[in-house]
């Protein structure tokens, strides 16, 4: 029985300092519209079960937003620009071998690719054309192209040379950059 009265007490304290906390204030002498602001502040931080509950949900809103903008899709005219920055570079440049008969125009292949590109390598224009059937035929086949805002990223192999690569193209005032290429030999 004496630990009940304890405990009784215990929470009869807490109670006043909760309603003292949570009391009236001060009549203000002119009705404003900022007072009730402060009162619902209190209040809020009063009720600790309401807390957790919002955090809860805010995750689960929060998650599918970011996943709409990721998806962003190239104009022909921006897929021209950002392909012939990877053709331009050096980097894959020296595993074309251009000289070599049967390489121009250089041929290039990809799902995401329209049949006709404004691209040029080597003098000539670049010529779209369907997956290779064997690993013999001098074609890049782009294998994946996605843009992330003002960046996109180009993954390519070239198996008649064993390579493939990572590009990382990326456009600031109107115009497109190579920031990065990555050539892997097999």
């Amino acid at each position: 029985m004496v630990s009940k009265g304890m405990a009784g007490r215990h929470y009869i304290a807490v109670g006043i300092v909760l309603v003292g906390c949570g009391g009236a204030a001060p009549e203000p002498a002119a009705p404003e519209s900022a007072a009730p602001e402060p009162e619902a502040a209190a209040v809020e931080t009063v009720e600790p079960e309401a807390a957790p509950e919002a955090a809860e949900t805010e995750p689960e809103s929060a998650a599918p937003e970011p996943a709409a903008p990721e998806k962003q899709s190239l104009s022909k005219e921006e897929l021209t620009l950002v392909l012939q920055q990877l053709l331009d570079d050096p980097d894959l440049e020296q595993y074309l071998h251009l000289d070599k008969a049967g390489r121009l125009p250089l041929k290039i292949s990809g799902a995401d690719l329209p049949e006709k590109l404004a691209a040029h390598k080597g003098g000539y224009d670049v010529k779209v054309v369907p997956e290779p059937k064997s690993a013999k035929d001098a074609v890049l086949v782009i294998t994946k192209i996605e843009r992330d805002g003002s960046q996109v990223r180009l993954r390519y192999r070239f198996d008649v040379e064993g390579v493939r690569g990572s590009a990382l193209v990326f456009e600031k005032n109107g115009s497109w950059r190579l920031r990065s290429n990555r050539v892997i030999e097999k």
